[in-house]
Parts: structure tokens; sequence; C-alpha cells
């Protein structure tokens, strides 16, 4: 009679149980000791069954090992695990430094008591576990070989290995890349603790920039009257255009406008529907800038407008953001520049205030004062000095 709670317990002792292997795998690694061609096994886990095997034993008799780890990558599948066992390459008695294994065998047998030769015979069976874990493949897979790599190495002889080797792409997978990572002497850091701190500061007080573009730019096809807005906008023919995309394609509509003044521009967009603007403006009032960019910000100015309402469609939205970048990069291109760029989300904001406030930003003045004098030193007064009283007479 067994309790629910005992076979409760059993279950969690199954389940934990490692994973082990047949006669046949475990034969297949002895024969590795005394074949001085070997060159890597493919194991595999199964999982219906729970247990190791070995798919492919793999000779190198030609001593050829670019030809040996070709064929090791063309085992490796993209959502696929699977380890390999190779001959440790940093060890010189093995068969990466060595090729006379046999001999090395035989004089070991010879010379059992021998200090040296039964240690050049526990180097030469010396492996090393790769695992191939690609990232793309299913959870289970990985969590199952991550945590099989002990019982592997339990089932075959810890003593047998020196150290695992992990890697997740094909081009990882290299003799150089084992190596250098057996390695120490490239990792050895021969700085004082001082110049570790300093370049550490350095690191740290350095933004860093990003490798790609989080977000690529969609391409976008120019039309003919696009094209033409945007060159009489460069030549000052117009005032103000209009830049929309075409529905189902990146094409770039354009549409001159009659209009110079930001309240006239605002009469003409809608909550819907998103569009560039480029547009002339100049500042409407003094804010008490420094003259030096006071200067600078004098005269009507080339903006280019993004307008994308919060009630406009969310892909249209997504779509016009991410083809902005190739319209100003078009301007660019021609020739024209902008003097800032403004993106408005509401037709409220699309006012003089707003315009002001953005392309033309006021940077705080600071204010200097004068260092207080240090207080003057004081004269030592010019006193009297008394006359000693002559005390004899009395």
């Amino acid at each position: 009679f067994f309790s629910s709670q005992n076979v409760w317990k059993s279950d969690i002792m199954s389940a934990r149980a490692p994973i082990s292997g047949d006669d046949e795998f475990r034969s297949s690694f002895g024969k590795a000791d005394s074949d001085a061609s070997f060159g890597y096994l493919t194991v595999k886990i199964n999982l219906e069954t729970n247990k190791f095997y070995c798919s492919k034993y793999a000779s190198n008799e030609n001593g050829d090992n670019e030809a040996m780890f070709k064929n090791m990558l063309s085992e490796c599948q993209e959502k696929e695990h699977t380890y390999f066992i190779i001959r440790d390459p940093t060890n010189q008695n093995g068969k990466f430094g060595q090729s006379n294994g046999d001999n090395n065998d035989s004089e070991n047998k010879d010379n059992d008591n021998d200090e040296e030769a039964s240690k050049s015979k526990t180097a030469l069976n010396l492996y090393i576990l790769i695992h191939f874990a690609p990232d793309l493949s299913p959870v289970k897979q990985r969590m199952m070989y991550a945590s099989s790599r002990p019982s592997l190495k339990a089932f075959l002889g810890q003593s047998a290995f020196s150290e695992d080797y992990h890697c997740s792409e094909i081009a990882e997978l290299s003799l150089q890349k084992i190596i250098d990572a057996r390695t120490l002497h490239h990792k050895i850091d021969f700085r004082s603790d001082a110049e570790i701190e300093k370049a550490e500061a350095a690191m740290e007080s350095v933004a860093t920039s990003a490798k790609s573009q989080v977000m690529k730019s969609l391409p976008i096809d120019i039309k003919e009257s696009a094209m033409t807005g945007i060159n009489n906008y460069k030549s000052e023919a117009c005032k103000c255009v209009f830049l929309t995309l075409t529905k189902g394609t990146q094409g770039i509509e354009g549409e001159e406008k009659k209009v110079d003044k930001i309240s006239e521009i605002q009469g003409l967009l809608n909550e819907t529907d998103p569009k560039y603007i480029l547009f002339w403006y100049t500042k409407s009032k003094q804010d008490g800038s420094v003259e030096e960019e006071e200067k600078d910000q004098k005269g009507n100015k080339r903006i280019f407008g993004y307008y994308c309402p919060d009630k406009a469609d969310r892909k249209l939205r997504f779509t016009y953001s991410t083809c902005k970048a190739n319209v100003i990069e078009y301007c660019n291109n021609i020739g024209l520049e902008f003097y800032s760029k403004v993106e408005v989300s509401s037709i409220n904001e699309f006012n003089t205030e707003y315009m002001d406030y953005h392309i033309f930003p006021v940077k705080d003045k600071k204010e200097t004062f004068a260092m207080p004098k240090a207080p003057k030193t004081r004269r030592k007064s010019k006193t009297k000095k008394r006359k000693k009283l002559n005390l004899d007479d009395l």
C-alpha cells in the first residue's frame, strides 16, 4: 500500500534522475582512448527516452583539423542542440599536439609504474565537451541540454574531461576559438589598480553609441509633385509645401500652399491626417536671449514640420514616423537644409507660442557675481608707551 504522498515523492525523484546512456555509447567513447586517429563524437539526447546516444563516430586519419571542424559544422542545425566530444587541443600529448598516440600507448603499458608515463597517459585521455546551443532552439530542448552536461560527463567519466566549451553560433565553433578560450595569456591584465580604475571611470563617463538602428526607415518613392514642390520651396518660389504618403505604398505626394502664416497653416490641418510640412517661420517676439543667439534667430527660417495627430490611425502614424528620416535625407541630398525641425501632435499646438519655444529654445543666462574682496589687514595702532614710574623718591 502506497500513499499519494509517497507516489508524489517518487515522481519527483524520477523527474530529477540524471539522464544516462547505453553500453554501445560507452564503448564508442572507450574506443577513442586507443584510437590515435580519433576525430570527434557527435552526441545527442533522445527526448522521448531521455537517453544519450552517439549519432556519429568520426575519424581524423589525415590530421586535417580544418576539415574535421567543417564536418562538425555540417552537422549543426539552426534550431537543434548538439554535443561534440574532441580531444583537448591545448594538451601537448593529445591528438592535436602529437600524432604518435599509438607509440605513447605502448610506452605507457610497458612503464605502468613510471609517474611520467602515467601522467602522459592521463593527458592523452583528456577531452573537451562542446555544447552547440543555438538561440532559436525550443525552450524545452535548451533546458534539457543545458542541465544534462554534468550527467553526460558523469556517465562517461568525470576525470576524462578537462573543460566544457559552449557556443551559440556556427562562427564560434572552430579550433582557434577553442584554443583562445583555453589560453589564459591574452586574458591576464598587467595594469596596476590605479590604471584599471582610471580606465573604468573613463568607460563609464563615455556615452555608448548604438551599433545598429533601433528602427529601420522604410523605403519611399518621391513622386513628381513632391519633387516640384520641394524644389520650389528651396528656390523660395513657394512658402509652404504639404507632403503626404499615398495609401498602400510609401509614395510621397506634394502640394504647394499659398500660405505663409502659422494661423493659416493651422486652418488647413485636421485631426486624422498626418503630413510633413515645409514652411518658413520668423520669431514672433524677443525673449531676452543672448545677443549672439538673437543675431542667429533673426530673419525667416526654413522649418521641417512633422504633424502627427494623436487621433490618426496607429498604422498610419507608424508609417509616417519610419519614413520621416528618408524625406529629410532626400531634402539634404538636393542641398536643402533646415534651420530646425519640429514635431506637433495636436492642431492646438500649431501656434506661434509653441513654435517660438521649440524652434528657438531659450537658454538661461548665467549670472556672474564679483568675488568679494578680502578684508584689509588692520594696522597696529600707534599707542604711546607709558612712562615708568620712579618710586625711589617715595
